[in-house]
């Protein structure tokens, strides 16, 4: 087997930091997900005496991302909303299995291209194009399950727009890891 050229190694660094980079940018979206899917879950099961305690029992690390979504899938919510949870059922067990391969199953199969390799099936390659897509639906379902939420507790848009609460992207205020 030969060594590696130093050209080679800086391409395989390069690409090594770029899969860190998606890595983290993917299990970023979904947390951000499945934070605002913990709310649904509760604000539907749980009356106001136990919401505490069970939204802190969502934490658990028993209760994982797809334990959620199969809560979320099974919870009855007003007739006007079953198709959307439907919808997002979908969307959100392929944005599961997307996270699950980005955590699990990155590899570098050439020096300048990234994988995903599954279980059953052929490398899948990541171009940046495919990565931006992906995120834009990670930020579309939460977005989807944010509006739900809202809906359900009454809260208008307008409403929003005077609320005192902020939001920003966690890439916003951090700096990259050199």
């Amino acid at each position: 087997m030969r060594e590696v050229t130093p050209q080679e190694k800086a391409k395989m660094i390069e690409l090594g930091q770029k899969l860190i980079r998606m890595r983290g940018e993917i299990i970023d979206a979904n947390t951000e997900i499945e934070n605002i899917l913990d709310g649904v879950i509760v604000y539907n099961l749980i009356k106001q005496e136990h919401h505490d305690l069970f939204s802190d029992m969502l934490l658990w690390e028993n209760f994982t991302f797809s334990t959620k979504v199969k809560m979320f899938g099974k919870l009855k919510l007003p007739d006007e909303l079953i198709s959307t949870q439907e919808n997002l059922v979908k969307r959100l067990n392929k944005m599961l299995e997307a996270r699950n391969n980005f955590a699990h199953r990155l590899s570098l199969i050439h020096l300048n291209e990234v994988y995903l390799i599954g279980k059953d099936t052929k490398p899948f390659k990541i171009d940046d194009k495919k990565f931006k897509e992906l995120l834009e639906e990670a930020i579309s379902i939460r977005e989807s399950l944010e509006a739900l939420y809202f809906y359900q507790k009454g809260i208008t848009p307008e409403m929003l727009e005077n609320a005192k609460t902020m939001w920003v992207d966690i890439k916003d205020i951090i700096s990259p890891v050199d």
